[in-house]
């Protein structure tokens, strides 16, 4: 298993590869490997859509991206 941390000003629903897997500002448990990250609707963020290789994270250390 894999750790992602989604940021965002507020908590909204993070989509990784089409399906809705949990909230922004947790950690998630993710499996290894490439998947497309966003959020749920309002489309009020930037980037629409993130590309992510998840590999060697850790619940502590898990890989960070940020929507503004």
């Amino acid at each position: 298993m894999e750790y992602l941390l989604v940021k965002f000003r507020e908590d909204r629903q993070v989509v990784v590869d089409d399906h809705f897997l949990g909230c922004t500002n947790q950690v998630l448990e993710i499996e290894e490997g490439k998947h497309s990250i966003s959020l749920a609707a309002p489309y009020n963020f930037k980037p629409h859509e993130w590309q992510v290789v998840l590999v060697n994270s850790t619940v502590v250390k898990p890989l960070e991206i940020e929507f503004v």
